[in-house]
């Protein structure tokens, strides 16, 4: 596993924990989701909604993540091997757990989340899980973010954040004003 594929894991995992909402039918992503998991196997509505979510934080990654990678081997476990959409991939995972962070994730919540990605990469296993149990602040995490990523960053962690939730929406607006948007 990748920090691509740690990435994606992570993101069905929040997503579904989080409902956050999935890409509407009948959008381009909305229709390829479709496809993609009328024939998968699936544990349920949870997975679905997982995989629905993963994809559209991924949407919003963009980038050399979608470029290097496709979905599928995303998916499947099997990452890029591009240095540069791994290093983005690693700062990806720190963006949406720092507002996983801060919306009160719970000792259940991150056992769920770990368990989504797996353990078969130890690398991208301790990367996560140091995501989640971290206090990183988001003026460190801005600070390893190179200038053409700031904007698909941020855009995974707005699309992350709840709106009902003042505390995501606070981590979100400080690790805008800290990469300078």
């Amino acid at each position: 596993m990748s920090y691509a594929a740690a990435f994606v894991a992570l993101a069905g995992g929040y997503a579904a924990l989080r409902s956050l909402p999935a890409p509407e039918e009948g959008s381009v992503l909305g229709d390829f989701l479709s496809d993609v998991t009328s024939d998968a196997p699936s544990e349920g509505l949870g997975d679905i909604l997982g995989l629905a979510g993963a994809a559209g934080l991924l949407a919003v990654a963009g980038g050399a993540l979608a470029a290097t990678t496709g979905l599928g081997d995303l998916l499947s476990g099997d990452g890029p091997s591009d240095p540069k959409a791994e290093a983005e991939a690693a700062l990806m995972i720190r963006a949406l757990a720092g507002v996983a962070r801060a919306g009160g994730l719970g000792f259940a919540e991150k056992q769920a989340l770990l368990d989504r990605v797996g353990r078969d990469d130890p690398r991208a296993v301790l990367a996560v899980t140091r995501a989640l149990s971290g206090s990183e602040p988001p003026q460190e995490l801005a600070a390893d973010v190179p200038p053409d990523l700031a904007d698909r960053l941020l855009g995974v962690a707005r699309a992350a954040a709840r709106a009902d939730n003042p505390d995501e929406q606070a981590y979100v607006a400080a690790l805008a004003r800290a990469l300078g948007r």
